[in-house]
């Protein structure tokens, strides 16, 4: 069984960060076979400083991408990767010294029992203002086929082949990236045929950061991202209403705020019609339909 993994890691003016998460990979317990990261347009010499480190203890593959954000960054790096394993970092994630050693794990101990698992999941800790809380591994509900994983960036590996199965990541996507494609993964393979491994204990720490700081939270961003995730996987979310009426509700303020009103009132209201009896949804849908009001509440000065 081919157990070799590539981190792939985008990246965009952050050269402090994704330099040293490149030097706490190869330091790791087992450090992955392949580093690849996919610059996104930066401006701070990222591309340079990378490959001027020399040769060091993994294999490092610079990209230099075309600034069309994190899912095409992704997929450019995949390009690259040449293992069986696909795990995706973000440039500011903090993988524990055992976090590779413990995908290397899930693998070798399904061997035995001759299963051949295409999905690994693994814990983590988010830490919010100095305080860090773990978060074991995620229920994900009906839209997902009730699988029990992780899906953000650190807390998965993925068989290329599957990967490459679905298409990646869906090009261009600056949110989401990751539940779009989970969606996707876990509509072709249920849970079971996926082969889904778990380690519930945390072994990667995330940082959050704050909205103002996140350009995939931006109203415009978001309104962008609600169109073209529900353009491909809108029949899976029905399968969760109330998760579902929670998205479009998040969807259609950032509408609203991005100037796109009839936009928003269209999936505040359709957030409505999934869970009626919550009073939240009413408010926000009724809201929606007097536009100057609307604005006033939703959209910041």
């Amino acid at each position: 069984m081919n157990d070799t993994f590539s981190v792939v890691i985008p990246t965009r003016n952050r050269v402090a960060e994704v330099s040293a998460l490149v030097d706490r990979l190869e330091r790791l317990d087992a450090a992955p076979d392949q580093i690849v990261v996919v610059d996104d347009g930066s401006t701070d010499g990222t591309v340079a400083t990378l490959r001027g480190r020399g040769p060091g203890a993994v294999p490092l593959v610079v990209v230099d991408g075309p600034s069309d954000g994190p899912a095409s960054a992704r997929n450019l790096g995949v390009e690259s990767a040449t293992s069986e394993w696909l795990v995706f970092l973000d440039d500011d994630d903090e993988p524990d010294a055992d976090w590779m050693s413990t995908f290397r794990r899930l693998v070798a101990d399904s061997a035995p029992s001759g299963s051949d698992p295409s999905h690994l999941s693994v814990g983590f800790r988010v830490r919010r203002d100095g305080m860090l809380t773990d978060m074991g591994i995620e229920d994900l509900g009906p839209a997902f086929g009730d699988a029990h994983a992780n899906i953000l960036a650190g807390t998965f590996a993925v068989r290329r082949t599957r990967f490459d199965a679905i298409g990646g990541f869906l090009d261009g996507l600056r949110h989401m990236e990751f539940t779009e494609l989970a969606l996707r993964l876990f509509e072709r393979w249920s849970p079971g045929e996926l082969g889904v491994v778990v380690e519930p204990a945390s072994h990667l720490t995330i940082v959050a950061r704050s909205i103002a700081d996140r350009v995939s939270q931006h109203p415009e961003v978001l309104a962008e991202t609600g169109l073209r995730v529900l353009a491909t996987t809108d029949h899976l979310w029905q399968r969760d209403r109330r998760r579902y009426a929670d998205q479009l509700a998040t969807f259609g303020v950032a509408a609203i705020r991005a100037g796109r009103g009839a936009l928003g009132r269209r999936w505040l209201v359709k957030a409505f019609i999934m869970v009626p009896t919550s009073w939240r949804h009413a408010a926000r849908a009724a809201l929606s339909l007097v536009p100057p009001l609307a604005r006033r509440v939703w959209v910041r000065p």
